[in-house]
């Protein structure tokens, strides 16, 4: 499947590194496209993760722009046997990031690969999240408003129902004293921004 547009383009500095989390064309301070940068991250997240490929061309600035999708056909015979495969046990996980396009983007990458996912967008509300839902692990960003990251997992920590609850740190900041104090916190496991959403999944699915 091929995809054109007669668009700004995409410069040859760029187009590598196109597919990269919160890669953007527009980095004026005054930038005038909206966006977090994730879109075409997930992109190719989804399609991987069905064994195709994506690809983007352009013949530069104000050239406008292709995306080439390539994915593969099952067979009927591999189709029946998909279908015959019984149903895994589906984790149920909550994604607490304040940043809107973020969270939504982590919880369909994470929706993807079979998870079920509840949201919140703060502190306050993942400890509601958590005192109301039955979950098996919480991705969690540290530079929440109000209650921060730290003390959402030290409250879950303290909760009989969730002490045992698989906590996932995801920040911006990955200095060694910044997974120590993650650690001191009571988290499980500390992963810095862009996420290695793979990574993280083996670790959701070794503890399941």
């Amino acid at each position: 499947m091929q995809i054109r547009d007669d668009g700004v383009g995409i410069t040859a500095d760029l187009l590598p590194r196109i597919f990269e989390m919160f890669t953007q064309a527009d980095t004026s301070l005054d930038r005038t496209s909206a966006g977090l940068g994730v879109g075409l991250t997930f992109a190719r997240h989804l399609i991987e993760a069905h064994g195709g490929r994506i690809e983007a061309r352009s013949g530069g600035a104000n050239q406008g722009a292709e995306f080439v999708v390539e994915l593969p056909l099952l067979s009927a015979a591999e189709r029946e046997q998909l279908a015959a495969l019984p149903v895994p046990h589906v984790q149920r996980i909550a994604i607490i990031e304040d940043n809107g396009d973020a969270r939504v983007v982590l919880a369909d990458v994470f929706e993807s690969m079979g998870f079920t996912v509840l949201t919140a967008e703060d502190g306050e509300k993942a400890l509601r999240l958590a005192e109301q839902e039955r979950l098996h692990a919480y991705i969690i960003d540290l530079g929440l408003p109000g209650i921060d990251g730290y003390e959402v997992a030290r409250r879950i920590r303290q909760m009989p129902a969730t002490e045992r609850a698989l906590l996932i740190a995801l920040t911006g900041y990955g200095a060694p004293e910044d997974k120590q104090r993650a650690m001191d916190a009571g988290f499980d496991h500390h992963f810095t921004k862009p996420p290695d959403f793979d990574a993280i999944a083996q670790v959701l699915r070794r503890t399941g």
